[in-house]
């Protein structure tokens, strides 16, 4: 591990803030879905944090823009699969479904990392492995049942939590490639840079949700929203995230986002009155027993994840 990656310590409190900034921003984002759509809500988010984040990495910027060229196509994915496609869904899905879900649906990502490494890179996969994955995935289901599967065939599945499950798909791959970044562009840079294709991408649709389906209320509460999910949720956190990925590795990383249901759960509480359900207890205990077996005395990724 070179010296431009945090020590281990700096980088497990750069994950923590970053799962605690999250889950503020689930909060947020549920908070103001009838007033904030969710693509101008993306939009906005990442506006703001590259109105920031561009000043501050313009010299690296101008310094990697050869290797930043060269892997052009690291840049495109990752600003829309982690940038675009992420955001934009978990908010999309904080349109019809509880702050609680999304956390935990969102949680089990870390099982489904090493699935997309055995996918891409053909790195091995063990019996003890898969079992987690198994037991997580059906503790998602579980969730996503809303524990009755009878009631489910009925009245049919709630389309926010269809939805999470392909923005942790999202965010998945998004983990996973990242922790193949190249030495030679620095975390910042190549967060910086994928923010880029994500706007060009978001400004269209953008445009067209705000005539075509409905506009965001400006007012004094959406400027609150967009300086904390901007700045903090945004800039801050992923940021944060991407400079302690390299240092600890993928798996490791991802194993963080177990904190954000905690955090969530609490926040939701105390803001949105939400209340947790037996469904959501034993979805959970599945998918943290799953997460025990996938990641315990898991041979330690370099910073290159592999």
């Amino acid at each position: 591990m070179t010296s431009k990656h945090p020590s281990p310590p700096v980088a497990y409190a750069l994950l923590s803030f970053a799962s605690l900034a999250w889950a503020g921003n689930i909060v947020v984002g549920r908070a103001v879905h009838a007033a904030i759509p969710p693509v101008s809500l993306g939009f906005w988010r990442w506006a703001t944090a590259f109105l920031i984040l561009f000043p501050i990495f313009l010299p690296q910027l101008r310094r990697q823009r050869a290797a930043l060229m060269r892997e052009w196509k690291l840049v495109l994915l990752l600003g829309l699969v982690g940038v675009a496609g992420f955001t934009t869904l978990q908010y999309t899905a904080l349109n019809t479904t509880s702050v609680v879900n999304v956390a935990l649906i969102n949680a089990v990502s870390p099982v489904v990392i090493p699935m997309l490494a055995w996918a891409i890179w053909r790195e091995s996969v063990t019996w003890r492995q898969a079992g987690g994955i198994g037991l997580s995935l059906l503790g998602v289901g579980f969730i996503v049942l809303r524990g009755d599967p009878l009631q489910v065939l009925s009245q049919g599945l709630a389309r926010g939590d269809v939805v999470m499950l392909v923005a942790m798909i999202f965010w998945s791959v998004y983990v996973t490639v990242l922790g193949r970044r190249p030495d030679d562009i620095e975390s910042g840079t190549l967060l910086v840079a994928s923010i880029i294709p994500a706007l060009a991408v978001l400004f269209p649709i953008w445009l067209w949700e705000i005539t075509q389906v409905r506009p965001m209320v400006v007012d004094a509460t959406a400027f609150l929203v967009i300086g904390y999910i901007g700045p903090v949720a945004t800039a801050l956190a992923y940021f944060g995230y991407t400079r302690a990925v390299p240092a600890v590795g993928p798996t490791r990383a991802g194993l963080f986002i177990h904190l954000m249901p905690p955090f969530a759960a609490v926040l939701g509480m105390v803001f949105l009155d939400e209340r947790l359900q037996a469904f959501h207890y034993l979805g959970a205990a599945a998918i943290f027993a799953g997460l025990y077996l996938t990641t315990a005395n898991a041979r330690p990724a370099n910073q290159h994840g592999a």
